[in-house]
């Protein structure tokens, strides 16, 4: 794991919720530079923490272990705890660890297996062993309850919100229906702890707390916001959505508390917690229209990937780092449907179609999503429009065979309308030639315009030329003076070298070597300095670039005054000379 890059301490207080599949690992990084990891999935989160950290200089320990200063677990279940061997596997070591009070938790008989809700021995035997490996005994843990302010975080101020404090049943009145129900000290999940961090905004990090017939910590955590003398205020700017979006938990009524602005869910698309139907599962649909009805902005990590959210920024809006841009629960409903049903990658999906749909998909999301397109015509724009590689549209359309099979005509046609190679048509020798023209006159078009042309079909490919390239501008203020780029041999320019003689009589290795610098070098850079640096690498290539700018009628002056019956004759004579040779080859041969 290498070193360097920007500081920890970087004065930003901020949250990366770790793609880590069906589990939960969120990473805090305070602005002083402590880093506190809240929960650890399994394997996935070492790799995605690596990453995370990647471009940031490390704290290490004095045997070289990269520090994670404070471990914050929510509760002890696999999905939440089991990743700390795996951070020790990867070089990293845990210097704190705060845990729910044990308490509240009952530990499953081995034999009888009375309570399933409870954390199971294995679990809870695996949980301190693995702590071992970070040098960590169980008399060295912090157990936290309500009322517990963490202060190891001199700059970033963590509250714990549950569980309770008491150590048997708390008495709770459900708020939405009145009844008095008894909160046991059993269950893992709605015994677990709720941590509260703040900075500009704040955030709630509500592991697996849940809310139906048998669990109650939601009610509880609304009975003591609701009370005058507690101080449980759960009024926050972004939500950790509990229990991965799970429809028993984030309930309209806790939602009217905290009132967020933001949630934030952790799920693998193929997860198997399954509600009335096989692709509802979590997030589950009810949840995501709850949030909804409220426009809160969702961010799943499905979908959005890793994300990471600027506390201190003024409006706390996570940063995914894949290219889905949607935040609406209705496409994300609709998309958890449309990918479960045909095994697409979320990330991948830039619009769907009404009629891809499982007939189980919920109408409110087919018809609110607006990632849903009304046509045909629109679905495979945008499907072109959002694909990054040729793997991505094929994704993409799939589903659709009539969709796939528009395209194929559009491609069709933009090759007879611009480009079309030997192999398309070689049946046809006349359209063979007009299509050799036709190549022709693109390749003499001024570099800018050929590379800023946009042919996405070219060759049956999906190509975007300069997607984040330099601007018009950009590319006007490079260096006109060959002096400039000392490296760059004072050739001519390929295209110059066009207009003073025959176009194919002039085709050589050097003017190929340029043409493919110059196009190379234009399609790579992402500024006008990367430009001039691959141009410098070819000789000819910066001049044939300039002239390109220089000379925007370029293709005007190189187009061929040859009609398709002067190229059919010229071949027709060629095939002629070729077989006369032939010929004598063989009289030669035979001594004729």
């Amino acid at each position: 794991m290498a070193d360097g890059g920007s500081p920890l301490a970087n004065g930003e207080l901020e949250i990366y919720t770790l793609d880590v599949g069906q589990g939960d690992a969120r990473l805090t990084v305070t602005p002083t530079g402590e880093t506190i990891l809240t929960d650890a999935d399994k394997e996935a989160v070492a790799e995605e923490l690596t990453e995370v950290l990647e471009d940031r200089e490390l704290k290490r320990t004095d045997d070289g272990k990269v520090r994670i200063d404070h471990f914050h677990v929510t509760h002890i279940d696999y999905d939440h705890v089991w990743g700390l061997k795996s951070l020790h596997e990867n070089g990293y070591e845990i210097q704190h660890v705060t845990q729910p009070d044990i308490s509240r938790f009952e530990i499953v008989d081995p034999q009888t297996e009375d309570n399933k809700d409870g954390v199971t021995e294995k679990v809870i035997n695996n949980y301190r062993n693995h702590l071992g490996f970070h040098n960590i005994d169980v008399d060295d843990i912090t157990q936290v309850s309500k009322g517990v302010q963490l202060s190891n975080p001199s700059d970033a101020e963590i509250n714990v919100l549950a569980p309770p404090a008491d150590e048997g049943i708390v008495k709770v009145t459900r708020p939405a229906t009145g009844a008095t129900v008894n909160f046991k000290p059993e269950q893992s999940n709605e015994n677990g702890a709720v941590y509260k961090l703040e900075g500009e905004r704040s955030a709630l990090f509500m592991g697996d707390v849940q809310d139906d017939s048998h669990h109650h910590a939601e009610s509880w955590l609304m009975q003591q916001h609701d009370n005058p003398e507690s101080e449980i205020d759960l009024e926050a700017d972004i939500i950790f959505a509990s229990h991965h979006g799970s429809t028993h938990a984030t309930s309209d009524e806790f939602l009217d508390r905290v009132d967020p602005d933001v949630a934030v869910i952790s799920s693998g698309l193929d997860n198997k917690h399954t509600s009335e139907n096989q692709h509802d599962a979590h997030p589950h649909d009810a949840t995501l229209k709850r949030l909804h009805d409220r426009d809160v902005d969702v961010y799943w990590t499905a979908g959005h990937g890793t994300t990471r959210t600027n506390l201190d920024a003024e409006t706390a809006r996570p940063e995914p780092t894949t290219d889905l841009e949607t935040t609406d629960a209705a496409d994300l409903a609709a998309l958890k449907y449309y990918c479960r049903e045909h095994e697409i990658d979320p990330e991948a999906v830039g619009v769907l179609l009404p009629d891809n749909f499982p007939e189980e998909t919920p109408a409110w999301a087919i018809d609110a999503a607006p990632m849903i397109a009304d046509t045909q015509e629109q679905f495979i724009d945008e499907a072109v429009a959002n694909a990054e590689t040729v793997e991505d549209l094929r994704q993409t359309l799939d589903p659709t065979p009539d969709a796939h099979d528009q395209l194929r005509e559009t491609v069709q046609a933009d090759r007879e309308a611009h480009v079309t190679t030997k192999q398309d048509v070689k049946r046809n020798k006349e359209a063979y030639f007009e299509a050799v023209e036709r190549e022709q006159a693109y390749e003499r078009l001024p570099l800018h315009t050929r590379l800023r042309a946009n042919l996405p079909s070219r060759f049956g490919g999906i190509e975007h030329p300069l997607t984040d390239g330099p601007s018009s501008d950009e590319m006007d203020a490079l260096p006109k003076n060959i002096e400039d780029v000392p490296k760059a041999v004072r050739n001519d320019p390929a295209a110059k070298l066009r207009v003073e003689g025959d176009f194919v009589n002039n085709w050589s290795r050097s003017l190929l070597r340029a043409e493919t610098a110059a196009d190379t070098a234009v399609d790579d850079a992402h500024t006008p300095r990367e430009l001039c640096r691959h141009l410098r690498d070819t000789p000819g290539a910066h001049q044939d670039f300039l002239y390109a700018i220089d000379t925007p009628d370029a293709h005007e002056q190189n187009k061929s005054e040859k009609g398709i019956d002067d190229l059919l004759e010229r071949t027709k004579e060629h095939e002629r000379t070729e077989e006369q040779t032939h010929t004598q080859d063989q009289d030669f041969s035979l001594g004729l």
